[in-house]
């Protein structure tokens, strides 16, 4: 580190604070010419670009930022302030976050009562069946179902689908998306009631007297000073599959492997799964001669843009059968969640924490990437991965059905997939 570049900052920090921008700026470009270290010449620069005056000149500031440290969340957002991709009312200051409104735009919903144990349900308009949570029967919804309101729901964005984003993708990423106000969600209570049996933890739906554990089949009270506060779901993809499909599906998938499932019994619940836009691009710097310059060497920096959609499991259990779903489940008919949607069936709460799911999806995305341009890796000793970002981020519920297989079948999970009605098994 190097101390007169430190007393450099020291000075043309003060003298920005104080408003005397020639004289901040002086000391600021000189620590750039002093040795600086990484932290130096990125608070240096960030500094320069608010004292620019022309927007050019704060973009060449960031982007000078970006090329040394490209995950910088100040230098990004800044970045995406200037592009337009952030808007100044915005960016939310967390230590005085505003009240929690009343979201006015809510899917279309239908009352269904079934007609089997007279249990009232909530469903959405356009979904054709309705298993019961209750009693597996299954329910036409549109001809049970009774409209409560009808306003447009808002989708789960897909990839491409948005504005695009600035090279390198420094217009957008997760650290805009955590200055916005969404990225401060404050937990919402509701009955996030954990399991007596097996420790696991549930949204329990509104009006559910009593929690039945999938996992460990244990059954106690649902007790409302039991409700704690979590960070809710953002989307909910609602169940298309009821029990008696799902079993149906398992046995004719046992019967195609030679495997015994008659005995087994089947509890849908909604398990939390991390969705990501990731973006970016990795580069390779190349050292070759230069053609028109005989002896002369030149640097070339190839890059290879990277945008990908990924899902991964927010929950510990296991790992690698959820890992298999989250990469096979259609993420369309995501509608924004509300305790209400759950229509009886328990949600799981998530166990793993949006930062770790991130670093994970990164990883999978580079060597998803690996696989699909196995060429453009072909040869290359080194290429550099730090252009690689989190654009957006969901936490989203997929209905799944699960069981147990019986020893003499090689015991284990399986389940059934609530939409897709594909059997999983380890």
């Amino acid at each position: 580190m190097s101390e007169s570049a430190r007393d450099l900052l020291v000075r043309g920090v003060a003298a920005g604070k104080a408003g005397e921008a020639k004289e901040a700026r002086f000391f600021l470009e000189w620590v750039l010419r002093s040795e600086p270290s990484a932290d130096q010449r990125t608070e240096a620069c960030l500094w320069l670009s608010d004292l620019s005056e022309s927007a050019a000149e704060k973009r060449s500031w960031l982007e000078e930022v970006l090329a040394y440290q490209p995950s910088e969340a100040r230098a990004r957002r800044k970045l995406a302030l200037l592009s337009g991709g952030l808007r100044p009312e915005e960016v939310v200051n967390p230590d005085s976050l505003p009240e929690p409104g009343v979201e006015s735009d809510k899917p279309p919903l239908l009352q269904v009562d079934c007609p089997a144990c007279g249990a009232v349900l909530l469903a959405l308009a356009g979904v054709p069946q309705l298993g019961c949570a209750y009693c597996g029967a299954v329910i036409n919804v549109e001809a049970a179902g009774k409209r409560l309101r009808s306003t447009k729901p808002s989708r789960l964005r897909r990839r491409g689908s948005g504005k695009q984003p600035e090279p390198g993708g420094a217009a957008t990423g997760l650290a805009v998306e955590l200055a916005r106000l969404r990225g401060h969600r404050p937990p919402a209570a509701s009955l996030n009631i954990a399991c007596r049996g097996c420790g696991a933890a549930f949204i329990v739906p509104p009006d559910r007297p009593s929690l039945h554990c999938p996992y460990c089949h244990a059954v106690h009270v649902v007790d409302t000073s039991d409700t704690a506060s979590q960070m809710a779901p953002d989307y909910l993809l609602p169940a298309q599959i009821d029990r008696d499909a799902a079993l149906a599906e398992l046995s004719r998938w046992g019967k195609e492997d030679r495997i015994d499932t008659t005995q087994v019994e089947l509890d849908g619940f909604y398990l939390p799964f991390w969705a990501f836009e990731i973006g970016g691009e990795i580069t390779a710097r190349e050292i070759r001669e230069d053609p028109d310059r005989e002896g002369s060497l030149i640097a070339q920096v190839d890059r290879l843009p990277l945008r990908l959609s990924l899902c991964v499991p927010a929950t510990s259990r296991h790992p690698e059968l959820l890992a298999e779903i989250a990469q096979a489940t259609p993420a369309d008919s995501a509608v924004p969640f509300e305790p209400l949607l759950l229509a009886g069936w328990l949600a799981e709460t998530y166990q793993i924490p949006l930062s770790q799911a991130a670093i994970h999806a990164r990883g999978e995305a580079i060597g998803q990437m690996r696989s699909l341009s196995s060429g453009w890796f072909r040869g290359r000793p080194s290429y550099d991965t730090s252009g690689v970002v989190i654009e957006d981020f969901r936490l989203l519920l997929i209905p799944l059905w699960l069981g147990q297989l019986g020893a003499e079948s090689g015991g284990g999970p399986v389940c059934v997939h609530g939409i897709t009605g594909r059997v999983y098994t380890e």
